[in-house]
């Protein structure tokens, strides 16, 4: 069984290394045997951390081949049928998706989420999804608005983010120093204003409960200068953590008491660990998560007062325990979601390798 993956992978973002790592778990734990070639902006790297076959996504040559040659192409996960962030990226994964159509081939659209787009991309991205063998989405909220676009209710289920799939151990330290860990991402405006409140922020916290700052870009291409622009401005010491492999996140965050995310998969990994967290974001996708683990979102502007969100996640801090308790007793669900769309994925391919 020959499997095509299409995703936003080789450009250095942890939240989809962490999406395509789980993935690929996923599905060899259901069909073992499994021939993966993943669409790669730096195919000889995937290739390594992965164990795949990986190709350049920007030849479309070598991509049509080894969609013509698979049997399934799998599209996600993460949040690729966006517009945000401009609609060519959109276009090129609607446009992989309708190749594998025209050859015939199945696709599984694999645990993404759906934001809300302009009228003439909501058009394009419902006739290709439509077009499509099985959805499944992480959210109720993406699975609605794909019912209101019209896309049928009998091929979609609704699971949830595919690392939530991973099973760590929880460690409850009790350091007399906390290391609170800041995944920070450049905001669209007013970029000196911002960085000047999050050191101003970064401060108080060291200040008031005596913590340890630690930062983690988790687009290192997009999201390391902002982070040193704030570590500058800082008087207290902080420390800065790269990653590699994505792997080595889960190290990391092992070692963390809290977390401040603008990035969804800095929240995933706190949440995994049972670490008190704080979403800051105007990222939709964000408040849809903690949502579900009974959390707000804060949304920031550059007129946000610093010590406001001191005072939030001090409360978080003081009330960890109880944080604790509730994300511990969400998780499962959370977990066994997850889990679902590997099972759903097993049972689409079966009566395909049954043919084989």
């Amino acid at each position: 069984m020959k499997v095509v993956i299409s995703g936003y992978y080789g450009f250095g973002n942890a939240g989809d290394e962490l999406i395509l790592d789980a993935i690929i778990t996923q599905i060899r734990s259901k069909e073992p045997g499994l021939n993966i070639t993943v669409l790669s902006v730096q195919p000889e790297k995937t290739s390594s951390f992965y164990k795949v076959r990986s190709i350049n996504r920007w030849n479309p040559f070598k991509s049509f081949w080894a969609i013509y040659r698979s049997d399934i192409l799998i599209s996600g996960g993460g949040g690729l049928f966006q517009d945000m962030t401009g609609s060519p990226s959109l276009y090129y994964y609607l446009l992989t998706i309708l190749t594998a159509k025209l050859l015939r081939k199945k696709v599984f659209i694999y645990a993404v989420g759906i934001n809300e787009l302009k009228l003439i991309n909501r058009f394009f991205t419902a006739f290709t999804l439509k077009l499509c063998d099985r959805i499944t989405v992480r959210e109720n909220y993406s699975f609605d608005m794909l019912v209101r676009w019209g896309v049928s209710q009998a091929k979609m289920d609704v699971t949830a983010d595919p690392v939530l799939h991973r099973e760590v151990p929880y460690v409850n330290a009790k350091r007399p120093q906390p290391k609170i860990a800041f995944v920070l991402r450049p905001p669209r405006t007013e970029v000196a204003a911002s960085a000047g409140m999050f050191s101003k922020l970064c401060d108080s916290l060291s200040q008031r409960i005596s913590a340890k700052i630690i930062f983690i870009p988790f687009h290192i291409e997009k999201d390391l200068g902002f982070t040193l622009s704030v570590m500058n401005s800082m008087r207290s010491t902080a420390r800065l953590v790269q990653w590699n492999k994505p792997n080595d996140l889960y190290n990391i965050f092992s070692e963390i008491d809290m977390v401040v995310s603008q990035r969804l998969h800095g929240l995933i990994l706190a949440s995994l660990y049972r670490i008190p967290l704080v979403g800051i974001s105007d990222d939709s996708k964000l408040e849809r998560y903690l949502r579900e683990l009974g959390q707000k979102n804060i949304a920031i502007s550059a007129e946000t007062n610093p010590y406001s969100l001191l005072a939030v996640i001090a409360d978080v801090w003081e009330w960890r325990d109880e944080f604790i308790k509730n994300v511990s007793n969400i998780l499962p669900s959370l977990q066994l979601r997850s889990k679902m769309t590997a099972e759903i994925f097993g049972n689409e391919i079966n009566p395909a390798a049954k043919l084989k």
